[in-house]
């Protein structure tokens, strides 16, 4: 399905509210790519908790896409929500609850499944 393109629109790197734009997350495309101020920086730097991202198309019998992200929520805060939007503009929102770093799963359907948004809100 292509390659991912690193997203170079990076708003409130490290802190917890922030959003990627200006790139592309393909299905079987790898784990996220980030350019920040002209250099590649580790996901986990831009948003906490987090560890990689990637999307994979599965064969599903109710779902095509599953998002992957490899991560956990920060100490001592309720919540790490990742809400990303596709390429057909539909938005899908995983919260992490646990404090455990583990991979979440984010399943879903759409005509133009590549991730074009990642934002965050802990």
């Amino acid at each position: 399905m292509g390659t991912n393109i690193a997203f170079e629109g990076v708003a409130g790197a490290g802190t917890d509210e922030g959003m990627l734009t200006d790139g592309l997350l393909v299905p079987d495309g790898g784990e996220i790519k980030i350019i920040f101020k002209d250099k590649p920086i580790d996901v986990n730097k831009v948003i906490p908790g987090i560890h990689s991202i990637k999307l994979v198309k599965i064969d599903g019998k109710t779902y095509k896409y599953e998002l992957r992200i490899d991560g956990e929520c920060p100490k001592k805060k309720l919540d790490n929500k990742i809400i990303v939007t596709d390429s057909d503009g539909k938005s899908y929102t995983k919260k992490l609850y646990s404090e455990t770093r583990e991979v979440h799963t984010l399943n879903y359907n759409s005509s133009k499944p590549n991730i074009k948004v990642i934002s965050w809100d802990i």
